[in-house]
C-alpha cells in the first residue's frame, strides 16, 4: 500500500512541477510579446518622425525653387 501511495506522490510532485514550469513558460512568452510590442510602436514613431522631416523638407525645396524662378 505504501508502495501507491509514493507512486501517488511522485506523480502529485511531478504535475506540480510541469504546472509550474508551463506557467513560467507564458510568463516568459508574454514578456517578450510585450517588449517586442513596445520596440515595433517605437519604430512606428520613429517612421512617422521621419515621414514628416521628409514633407517639411520637400515643402523647403518647392520654395527653395519657387524663389529661384522669381
Amino acid at each position: 500500500m505504501s508502495f501507491v501511495n509514493g507512486d501517488i506522490g511522485l506523480l502529485v510532485t511531478f504535475l506540480v512541477i510541469l504546472f509550474f514550469l508551463m506557467f513560467v513558460i507564458a510568463l516568459v512568452v508574454n514578456v517578450i510579446k510585450f517588449v517586442g510590442k513596445q520596440s515595433s510602436q517605437e519604430k512606428d514613431l520613429k517612421i512617422e518622425e521621419l515621414h514628416n522631416e521628409i514633407e517639411e523638407l520637400k515643402k523647403e525645396i518647392e520654395g527653395l525653387k519657387k524663389d529661384r524662378n522669381v
